[in-house]
């Protein structure tokens, strides 16, 4: 087990493509993983559209202040 400066922190979580209230759970979405600092999220299902302007990974990376690698 890490401890201290050493630690390293991951987050999963599926982000349930575009289906549903897509706007308002990505900012949610947002909102809580800026609470949980993680140094890494590793993302499911995650929406992009670029003819629309929606690219879940993306958004969250640059709201988060992280770098993101997508597939």
């Amino acid at each position: 087990m890490f401890s201290g400066s050493n630690a390293i922190s991951f987050v999963t979580l599926n982000t349930w493509k575009g289906d549903g209230a897509y706007i308002d759970r990505i900012k949610l979405i947002r909102e809580q993983a800026a609470d949980l600092k993680a140094d890494i999220m590793l993302l499911q299902e995650v929406f992009k559209a670029e003819s629309c302007g929606y690219d879940t990974a993306k958004y969250l990376a640059e709201n988060l202040g992280m770098a993101f690698a997508a597939q």
